[in-house]
Order: C-alpha cells, then sequence, then structure tokens
C-alpha cells in the first residue's frame, strides 16, 4: 500500500499535472467516505 502511494506521487511529481492530482484528492475522499460507509454498516 505504501509503496503503491509512493509510485502514485512520483508519477504525479513527473507528469506535473495537477488535474491528476486533483482526481486523486477527489478519490482519496470517495474511499474515506466509502470507509465511513462500511464502518457505519459494520455497527
Amino acid at each position: 500500500m505504501t509503496t503503491a502511494v509512493a509510485a502514485t506521487f512520483a508519477a504525479v511529481a513527473a507528469a506535473e499535472a495537477s488535474p491528476i492530482i486533483l482526481t486523486l484528492e477527489r478519490i482519496a475522499r470517495t474511499g474515506e467516505a466509502m470507509a465511513a460507509d462500511k464502518k457505519v454498516d459494520a455497527r
């Protein structure tokens, strides 16, 4: 997981593409929301 994240950031830095960074931020927020939903479902 950590290696994948580091590789992703390295790829973004190499590409210097802000749209990709924004997309990653959206994906991260979506992942957090899904994790929160799973926690609620678990309860």
